[in-house]
């Protein structure tokens, strides 16, 4: 099913909803990738770490995976970081 929207202000109201949204996404991986330079560890080191995969971790990183809450802990203790931080919620 297609919408044809023709008010310019609706149509970029929905832009920016998803561009925030895609975005979103994002920040996880840029934010994985810096805590994890910050502490001098590749992406090997890190997945041992973890106790996961080096092609899993870089899944992370790259964004065609997404941990679930139980990684995303683990990944929070490592690097010393809150969730919010790594999802982008907080600066």
């Amino acid at each position: 099913m297609y919408i044809i929207v023709r008010n310019s202000r609706i149509v970029n109201a929905i832009r920016v909803v998803f561009d925030k949204l895609l975005n979103m996404d994002n920040v996880f991986n840029i934010r994985l990738r810096e805590v994890r330079l910050q502490n001098k560890l590749n992406q090997k080191q890190t997945a041992e770490k973890l106790k996961i995969s080096v092609t899993c971790y870089a899944g992370y990183e790259q964004g065609y995976r997404q941990p679930d809450l139980k990684m995303l802990t683990k990944i929070c203790v490592l690097f010393d970081v809150s969730a919010d931080y790594l999802l982008g919620l907080e600066d």
